[in-house]
């Protein structure tokens, strides 16, 4: 799919759209995925995959995708999904999962439950497994913590941030290819964060260090989303080489971010596209040579 640019909306004020969504994937990642499909010991069992489609969306716009579960077992291809721009709940076959939707707005957390639920008991699976019990820490969210509804005036900030993971898709995936590792592109529902891993190490032991590549739709250390290249094993007390834009992250986790707003105030002369590219290409080289 080809990149779509980003920016209809100021990337600061998505926040209330971005912790929205970030509790939403938590059903089809942790309430289907983490209880019906066998336990990987990295967790990718629970992450989901990005499918892009080409349908109508919010407000007539181009739906940029959604996110997918891994097919269920013993269920002849089952997935659950997750549609941004229409902020619907997906469980069906297929390119569109469009067997059973369920739009969140104004749904509690709950009543998704009960639909997933009967779902998943009409095709003849164990209902009884799906619970929600993510195994780590969700930032505080109304919907969570006080049983509230799902916002229903998030519309244009909902199709915004799915224009931000559409893109990363499409650009990461040319990347990895790129860099030596045709590994899957995934969106982690503990961070909700797309990305995927490059080898670092030498041939014997090629991920004892990596290159994480990756666009967080943002958390507490930038309230927007930004593309990342980190470096891990961090390395201590390194000279950190220069980028052509951007900047180095050194609190908490090594990494060179491009924020939204960054990206943003570029000059012109040079699409999105090939920004964020120069980016992950420039600090991608730099973070292996940090790994030496």
């Amino acid at each position: 799919m080809p990149w779509n640019d980003v920016g209809t909306r100021p990337p600061r004020d998505l926040q209330n759209a971005r912790l929205a969504l970030h509790h939403a994937c938590q059903l089809p990642a942790i309430a289907i995925a983490k209880t019906l499909i066998p336990a990987r010991s990295d967790d990718s069992h629970t992450a989901l995959s990005w499918r892009p489609d080409a349908g109508q969306g919010y407000a007539g716009q181009a739906n940029a995708g959604q996110w997918v579960t891994e097919e269920l077992p013993n269920s002849d291809g089952l997935r659950a999904g997750l549609h941004p721009t229409r902020f619907t709940l997906t469980l069906g076959r297929g390119e569109a999962l469009d067997d059973r939707n369920l739009p969140l707005a104004g749904a509690t957390r709950e009543h998704a439950l009960e639909w997933l639920r009967e779902g998943i008991a009409e095709e003849g699976l164990d209902a009884s497994a799906v619970h929600l019990a993510p195994h780590y820490d969700l930032p505080p969210h109304p919907v969570a913590d006080q049983g509230a509804p799902f916002d229903t005036d998030l519309g244009p900030d909902l199709a915004e941030l799915a224009t931000y993971f559409a893109s990363a898709h499409t650009v990461l995936t040319a990347i990895t290819l790129q860099h030596g590792n045709p590994g899957p592109i995934l969106t982690w529902p503990h961070h909700f964060d797309i990305g995927g891993l490059l080898p670092a190490g030498p041939p014997e032991a090629r991920f004892e260090r990596t290159v994480g590549i990756g666009l967080s739709s943002g958390d507490t250390s930038y309230e927007e989303p930004y593309f990342y290249v980190n470096v891990y094993p961090a390395p201590a007390d390194a000279k950190l080489p220069s980028l052509p834009f951007g900047h180095w992250h050194t609190e908490g986790f090594l990494a060179a971010v491009l924020t939204a707003t960054e990206l943003l105030d570029l000059p012109g002369g040079k699409g999105q596209h090939d920004q964020v590219t120069l980016f992950l290409d420039t600090a991608i080289a730099a973070a292996r040579a940090l790994h030496g």
